[in-house]
């Protein structure tokens, strides 16, 4: 997501949504900012893929008419362009070749072990992590077939229980779970709560904060506070922050 912003320009929001809906890209015909908004999640993998998604929509220049949101389930030709953008971006084939040539016991592992391996190591779902697999000369399709159609099915919870690394992936599901504000806006409120122009509920607005005295209390321990008089009225409300991140009541 870092990267997202700093190279990107984006806004990075992570939120709740319906269930309908698993990420959306809105762009300000005025102002020009970009919003990527994915949704909070267990499926960790899932969440990398959407966000990934989005940007390909970035890149292909979907977006650049007036403020625009694509649902996930809208399948159209650009939709599918952009899961084949998000596909190369995360798991791209000569990375997986690269990869798996320098595991030592790559040779006699089974084949289940193998996509554990990668499902680890890219961040993807079993589902994309077999199509680049295939195509990376690594499994046949036969192969790859019983693999997908395995029962029970071999979900990316099942491969990290069964190949050991079960706490690795729930703490990224944890991460894939908290709502996160776009560091940017969060980093401005700060700046300007220091310098005496705006309030802090308004920084405790842009970072997403839930116990406000709790926050209060680490940012006074961090010493990140306004000066002692203030010369001007705060520049930065809530309901201002709000109209920035699209929300509504």
């Amino acid at each position: 997501m870092q990267i997202i912003e700093d190279y990107c320009g984006a806004f990075v929001v992570v939120m709740d949504f319906p269930k309908s809906t698993e990420a959306l890209t809105l762009r300000n015909s005025e102002s020009g900012q970009t919003l990527i908004a994915v949704g909070t999640t267990d499926n960790y993998e899932r969440q990398r893929f959407s966000l990934a998604h989005e940007l390909g929509h970035l890149e292909s220049g979907y977006l650049a008419h007036e403020l625009h949101a694509v649902p996930d389930h809208s399948r159209t030709p650009e939709e599918h362009w952009a899961d084949e953008f998000a596909r190369h971006l995360l798991i791209p084939v000569d990375g997986v070749k690269r990869y798996l040539s320098e595991l030592e016991h790559y040779q006699a592992e089974t084949a289940a072990n193998i996509l554990s391996d990668v499902v680890r190591a890219f961040g993807v779902s079993p589902k994309v992590a077999l199509i680049q697999l295939i195509n990376a000369g690594i499994l046949s399709r036969g192969i790859a077939s019983s693999l997908e159609n395995a029962q029970p099915a071999w979900t990316s919870r099942r491969l990290s229980r069964r190949f050991g690394w079960a706490s690795e992936r729930e703490r990224l599901v944890n991460g894939a779970l908290t709502p996160k504000r776009p560091v940017p806006i969060a980093r401005a409120a700060i700046d300007a709560y220091t310098d005496g122009r705006t309030t802090f509920e308004a920084v405790a607005h842009a970072s997403g904060a839930r116990n406000l005295e709790a926050f209060e209390r680490e940012l006074a321990e961090d010493a990140i506070a306004p000066p002692a008089k203030r010369d001007q009225e705060p520049e930065w409300e809530p309901d201002d922050l709000s109209d920035l991140l699209g929300e509504t009541e």
